[in-house]
């Protein structure tokens, strides 16, 4: 068995390193830059020139440290003729792309009657969307400090939040090369295992009716004796039983978000 062991120890140390180096490309793949980055339209004019600069650096650092776009919009009255969760999703689209790992908000004109919208998707999605109220909170904290209409605060204790409540992993991409890879080795693996370990099988022992001479064995009388039977029964139920089955399906998921009247 030792030696078998020690045939087969190279084979094991290949299929594991090619496991590994799998597992460490998926990982690598996962921490790629994708060039995630913020947007900021100011249709209010309620920023001076410093302050959006400012902001758009932060929402930049922030879109980079949660691997989603962040995009924010201080919309007019107007929104070009659009509902406001249109107006959002137009702006998502136009700046990030229909597919794009993606969070923004809208904060519309105040006395406008319209609503604040957050629109989100994918990855973002995953994110905030069980956050939407919470992230309402802490905008409108930001917001009404220092008397009310703080569009930098509100912005600022937007990026925060989303800092402080990244809690989805990064999107691992599955290599199908590294899968077939891996399978590869481990089916060479067991054949080689089987074929080593077929070559120290032990011999049957050999039956003592070899070494016996049939010219002097004699059986006088055959007989069969029924001693006893047993029967067993078993209750088999016509009723069927199952069970539930859940299926999930992934793919884009887009147009998650919320709005709210202040």
């Amino acid at each position: 068995m030792l030696k078998l062991i020690k045939r087969m120890l190279p084979v094991l140390v290949c299929a594991v390193i090619f496991v590994m180096s799998g597992a460490l490309g998926a990982e690598c793949s996962a921490e790629e830059d994708y060039g995630y980055f913020g947007a900021l339209e100011d249709h209010q004019d309620a920023l001076s020139d410093e302050q959006a600069q400012e902001l758009l650096d932060i929402l930049d650092s922030t879109a980079r440290e949660i691997h989603a776009n962040v995009g924010v919009i201080l919309g007019n009255a107007s929104l070009d003729g659009l509902s406001e969760r249109s107006y959002a999703k137009e702006f998502h689209n136009r700046c990030f792309g229909e597919y794009s790992d993606s969070i923004v908000l809208m904060l519309v004109q105040a006395g406008s009657g319209k609503v604040d919208q957050i629109y989100c998707t994918d990855r973002a999605y995953d994110m905030y969307q069980p956050r939407i109220d919470s992230i309402f909170d802490a905008v409108y904290d930001g917001l009404d400090s220092s008397g009310g209409d703080n569009y930098y605060a509100a912005v600022t204790s937007y990026c925060a939040y989303l800092r402080s409540h990244d809690s989805v992993p990064p999107k691992v991409d599955i290599n199908i090369g590294h899968v077939g890879g891996v399978i590869v080795a481990l089916i060479i693996a067991v054949c080689v295992a089987n074929s080593q370990a077929a070559k120290y099988k032990k011999r049957a022992p050999v039956s003592a009716r070899r070494y016996m001479d049939g010219s002097l064995t004699r059986f006088t009388q055959r007989g069969d004796v029924f001693v006893r039977e047993y029967t067993t029964s078993h209750r088999i139920s016509s009723s069927s039983s199952g069970g539930s089955r859940h299926s999930g399906g992934g793919g884009h998921r887009s147009g998650g978000g919320g709005g709210r009247r202040r």
